[in-house]
């Protein structure tokens, strides 16, 4: 750990396919002695860390070089670090799974900031296949998405994909209950469509936003067919029986949450 929090903070262009190698080496000792039982779970965390923080300085050194090892080039290709996206892939964009449909996606925070990070985008869905590893780029498609390094404060940082449309609301299903997740939708003056039933926030005269809620945890449990109804009355029983407090009120309130994370 030592060996890579020093390689972290004297990697550079003179050095690099040394340290570079180097930290490869060392994070693969640190793996070989958590399986051994000679690391501590929290120590293997910090030598993944900052193994992760060399090959962020590592890739952006790399850029600023005319010319690089086409080892390290292609490590840096294919290992990529994985950004945890609050959707479901088989939900919102289900042709990026089925078909390996490409779709535009750029954050939309801290665009005042370089982004650092090579990143590829996995969804909270329990499927391997949630993952997104191919992005449109004007000369070809790249491996991993240009993002900004996380702070580890409570800020909340936003991507956006595009151009996907009703075709994949029409192909979306409920992997893992993930059911439909809020819309805002915006609309121009010259755009007669409404959508009824939803709140309607005025921006200005010409352009609003609406905003559509997305299904709540009954509605995912109703359309799996289970009856709602009769899961309170199980759970209000079971609870008098060993006459606790908790019931039908603390049930609800999870019943109307949204399957999404939250905070």
């Amino acid at each position: 750990i030592s060996e890579l929090r020093y390689t972290l903070e004297h990697i550079n262009t003179k050095n690099i396919e040394e340290y570079f190698h180097d930290a490869i080496d060392f994070r693969d000792e640190c793996l070989q002695l958590f399986s051994r039982g000679y690391l501590s779970l929290a120590d293997r965390a910090s030598a993944e860390g900052l193994f992760q923080r060399v090959r962020v300085k590592a890739a952006t050194i790399v850029e600023s070089m005319g010319r690089v090892s086409e080892e390290i080039t292609d490590y840096l290709g294919r290992a990529q670090i994985k950004y945890l996206a609050n959707f479901s892939i088989f939900q919102s964009i289900p042709d990026a799974w089925s078909i390996d449909h490409v779709f535009p996606a750029a954050p939309l925070s801290r665009h005042l900031e370089r982004p650092t990070v090579h990143a590829q985008i996995v969804d909270i869905t329990c499927d391997s296949d949630g993952c997104v590893d191919t992005f449109a780029h004007p000369d070809d498609n790249l491996p991993h998405l240009p993002l900004h390094e996380r702070t580890g404060g409570d800020d909340d940082y936003y991507l956006g994909f595009f151009m996907t449309g009703a075709y994949q609301d029409s192909l979306a299903n409920t992997h893992n209950l993930f059911a439909r997740c809020h819309e805002v939708i915006l609309r121009h003056a010259d755009d007669e469509l409404l959508l009824v039933g939803s709140e309607r926030v005025e921006l200005t005269d010409e352009l609003t936003f609406e905003i559509k809620m997305g299904a709540t945890c009954e509605d995912v449990l109703e359309a799996m067919d289970f009856d709602v109804e009769t899961m309170l009355k199980s759970l209000r029983d079971r609870h008098l029986e060993v006459e606790t407090t908790l019931g039908q009120p603390w049930a609800m309130g999870l019943l109307q949450s949204y399957p999404y994370l939250t905070r």
